[in-house]
């Protein structure tokens, strides 16, 4: 193996001592950097003078003031010009660790590193000092590994001695449940799995190898949540485990596992000789997945349980030979749009495909004589059994006529509205209808024998009818049901309640309140029976007698008034009327009113009105909620230009505006808005933000004129005062300012803001040119299409958040304000924390820096993409995106 230019670059850097050099006097900008370490460490680490804890500030005296316009939760300057960290310090208290003032006793201190821009005033002027913070324990990290490197890689060594030695260097700190990070177990000297794999990826990717977690937990006599490492090393992989709960050997080492995979499949032959998929280990889970029909010989027959739950493949074909497939194996593919099962297939476990929101090419070979699908809906070949939903069910479903029973948690968290069943439906097993909060209503049909348990557990039911032929109702039938007010029984009385986990359990009722129970009228097996609760909160009896019912379908319902203007919050109709045959029916006595998808915010919204009492069915009814306009303003800045001149055409500061031109062989225009004469003759350039969110598609069209010379058009002066759609915005001072006629001699005033060429406006960070609005800037907190931002310092940027939750978050590699261009260079603290909708982030090639606790507690997160490859892992903050494992 050839020696990478990294072993060179560790020697130097283990040999260079930084220093911090004092910043010329009244420059545009400056830099220093100081360190600080979180003050447990200090009990096993010393930091170097070398790396000061503070920054003395040259300026001082009368005269002079100090104010961090960015990053103040990084760091503080004194009165008197000293630059420290800002330390959070620590007491234990009734239990607890809570932050105490400065000054008073304290168990610890920590912070966060981070970057911050200090603004210095004197006499003569004044200048920026941007302030680097960074964990020296970091760098002592970095440090340990790097000599590691140096005195135990060689170039002799092959790619399965280079892994086994990165595996050693964790293997060679004892185990302890208490830490769990590569820095924590560094300095402290002890790590659980968790901080074993981390210490095994940070070495790897450290020397420019590939790494990622892997999980472990299904390993022979492994524990859960355990976690272990694949490497890629020059195009083989390795699975690297030291995470064992075990002492170090004679050799100074816990045992490790280092083996070479052949393939990226966690698979093994049963003793029968077919072969089991459990797992899949590669680092990229997107796209196509083609599973393999053999694995090191032997033939894939098994589908294991959960072996792709979680995964982002889009398709995923499966080979002739698969026969079973297990409990959830697809679980969770919220990306899986494709997928066909063999002919092979013969067993098919329970919610295989929960949790598949978008699979719309879903079907079972043709000659498969064990299952078929109808409508994404898998059946036994005789008919009989509905087995499952393949994957999200949006609206209606019809039950084939055949069929007799409902499998357990065959639509399990779907999103029926409806389901129609046959006459020949016998029994529900258990959770065959749970937790499909859209579901309202449903009609049971007489036959049926059984409601298993849990079968519409957290539904939205608000009447159900219970036909004569049940005889059992099992535990939790209908817990949860939150809206449910009426029940009817039409015959004898059924059990209530049966055994879950070897304990019989009632709780058919839990969590209905207010509820109201019919029983047929001089029926005896109704004694001792009626009057119980069976878990639900003031529960009444009632007997009655069955009789017609009148389908609600026909009954006349008027919404007042039926049409509303968007709000940006949820809107109801004002009043309901129902009647029927001229007779007004009552809400809660006849019928119930029920919004299956919520209230509405814009288009159509579905009502439907249930029928109660002597009235059975469904209506549903509509009412509509029309787009708002959008205010959005437009800046106009110039509109006459010569060939060849490029300035500032027009501008909007909303989020999401776009720029096209009727005619780009006359007048180009940018993303940003800049104009471009090309040609002589007159174009329309428009700006436009499209519709969508309750609101309508907003635009503005402004005719430009191009002209060969400047000496065409008869000179005008700028009005400076004029409002939004004539001249500047109102952040600048419009002056006029003379610029020459590329094209000819003489001079014409042209509107300009602040750096309005192309040239300057794009080298704000190389050229030196800083005008007051972009040292006013600086501190602000703007907004970039979805994004919330905090300008930091010159070119530079800060993401701290979203303005409207969406499942994708893209922090792009630079941002548009006043006209300059901003590298997004970092992520702040806390910027997307406990975000309940993000599924996947993107961020920049630009980023560097991310926050603690950026994406703290976003459940749903299952994909981060890094488009900065050299983006460090002590860059990373603590808990940033935990519970979700980032790799780059």
């Amino acid at each position: 193996m050839k020696i990478k230019k990294w072993l060179i670059l560790c020697c130097i850097i283990l040999g260079t001592v930084a220093l911090q050099n004092a910043p010329d006097a009244l420059a545009d900008t400056q830099e220093v950097t100081i360190y600080d370490m979180f003050s447990p460490y200090g009990k096993y680490v010393t930091q170097p003078a070398s790396y000061p804890v503070s920054y003395q500030i040259p300026e001082s005296g009368s005269g002079v003031s100090y104010k961090v316009i960015s990053g103040d939760q990084y760091v503080r300057v004194s009165a008197g010009g000293l630059v420290t960290a800002r330390r959070t310090y620590r007491k234990k208290q009734n239990g607890y660790y809570v932050s105490v003032p400065e000054g008073e006793d304290y168990d610890y201190y920590e912070f966060d590193d981070g970057d911050a821009v200090i603004r210095v005033t004197t006499e003569n002027g004044e200048y920026l000092l941007n302030v680097h913070l960074l964990d020296y324990g970091d760098v002592y990290v970095d440090q340990v590994m790097d000599q590691y490197i140096a005195e135990n890689i060689t170039e002799d060594m092959s790619d399965y001695e280079v892994a086994r030695t990165i595996g050693k260097f964790a293997a060679r700190y004892e185990y302890s449940t208490r830490y769990s990070s590569v820095k924590d177990m560094v300095i402290y000297g002890s790590g659980d799995c968790w901080a074993s794999t981390d210490a095994v990826i940070s070495l790897a990717q450290r020397m420019n190898y590939d790494g990622w977690f892997r999980n472990a937990e299904k390993e022979s006599g492994i524990g859960g949540n355990h976690k272990d490492a694949m490497l890629e090393i020059n195009g083989s992989y390795f699975e690297l485990d030291a995470g064992y709960m075990e002492e170090k050997g004679e050799d100074g080492y816990r045992p490790f596992v280092c083996r070479e995979r052949t393939s990226l499949y966690s698979s093994y032959c049963t003793g029968d000789g077919r072969g089991l998929i459990y797992q899949y280990d590669g680092k990229d889970k997107t796209g196509t997945l083609t599973v393999p029909e053999t694995i090191d010989g032997y033939p894939i027959n098994i589908i294991d349980k959960s072996a792709f739950a979680g995964t982002d493949f889009e398709k995923i074909i499966l080979p002739e030979g698969v026969d079973t497939i297990r409990d959830a194996a697809f679980r969770g593919c919220d990306e899986l749009k494709e997928i066909k099962l063999p002919k092979s297939v013969s067993s098919i476990g329970q919610r295989v495909f929960s949790f598949c929101g978008e699979i719309s090419n879903f079907s079972i070979d043709e000659d498969n004589p064990y299952f078929y699908d109808k409508d994404n809906v898998i059946y036994t070949k005789d008919g009989e059994t509905l087995l499952e939903a393949a994957g999200e069910i949006k609206g209606k479903v019809t039950v084939e006529p055949t069929v007799k029973k409902i499998a357990e948690y065959a639509f399990y968290f779907n999103s029926l509205t409806g389901i129609t069943l046959p006459s020949s439906i016998e029994e529900f097993e258990n959770g065959c209808f749970g937790d499909c909060k859209y579901l309202t209503n449903i009609n049971l049909p007489e036959g049926l024998k059984i409601i298993g348990s849990n079968s519409f557990y957290n539904d939205n039911l608000s009447v159900i009818r219970i036909p004569a032929s049940v005889t059992e109702i099992g535990a939790a039938a209908f817990r949860n049901n939150t809206k449910l007010k009426k029940v009817y029984f039409y015959g004898d009385a059924p059990s209530f309640g049966s055994v879950v986990n070897e304990k019989f359990c009632d709780l058919v009722f839990d969590g209905c309140s207010d509820l109201k129970v019919y029983y047929p009228e001089n029926n005896l097996t109704w004694e001792g029976v009626a009057g119980t609760d069976h878990g639900g909160e003031n529960v009444t009896w009632k007997t009655w007698k069955a009789g017609t019912l009148t389908s609600i379908e026909n009954a006349d319902v008027k919404l007042t008034p039926d049409t509303y203007i968007h709000t940006g919050t949820f809107v109801e109709p004002q009043e309901i009327t129902v009647s029927m045959a001229g007779k007004k029916l009552v809400e809660g006595t006849d019928y119930a009113v029920i919004y299956p998808y919520g209230p509405g915010t814009v288009g159509k919204t579905l009502i439907q009105i249930i029928g109660m009492g002597e009235y059975e069915g469904v209506k549903d009814v509509y009412y509509t909620i029309e787009k708002a306009e959008q205010n959005c303003k437009l800046y106009i800045m110039n509109t006459k230009l010569c060939v060849g001149q490029t300035a500032w055409g027009i501008y909007s500061y909303d989020p999401g505006v776009t720029y096209s031109s009727s005619d780009p062989a006359v007048v180009s225009i940018d993303e940003e808005g800049y104009v471009t004469g090309v040609s002589e003759g007159t174009a329309i350039v428009t700006a436009m933000k499209p519709g969508g969110d309750g609101y309508k598609e907003w635009r503005r069209d402004v005719e430009i004129t191009v002209k060969k010379s400047l000496n065409d058009y008869v000179p005008v002066i700028p009005d400076a005062t004029a409002q939004p759609e004539t001249t500047l915005p109102p952040q600048v001072t419009a002056t006029p300012e003379a610029t020459k006629n590329p094209n000819g001699s003489g001079t014409l005033n042209w509107r300009y803001w602040p750096a309005a060429t192309r040239k300057e406006k794009n080298s704000l960070e190389d050229s030196g040119i800083v005008d007051e609005f972009v040292k006013e800037s600086i501190g602000k907190n703007v907004l970039y299409k979805n994004g919330k931002y905090r300008i930091t310092g010159i070119g530079k940027a800060t993401f701290i958040g979203i303005v409207k939750k969406q499942k994708t978050v893209r922090i792009p590699d630079r941002i548009s304000y006043g006209g300059y261009q901003y590298k997004v260079t970092e992520i702040a603290p806390k910027a997307c924390a406990g975000d309940k909708k993000i599924v996947k982030v993107i961020i920049g090639k630009n980023v560097s820096k991310i926050g603690a606790k950026a994406f703290w507690k976003c459940r749903k997160l299952k994909k981060v993409i890094c488009r900065n490859p050299k983006i460090k892992k002590k860059n990373i903050g603590k808990q940033a995106f935990k519970p979700y494992k980032f790799k780059k």
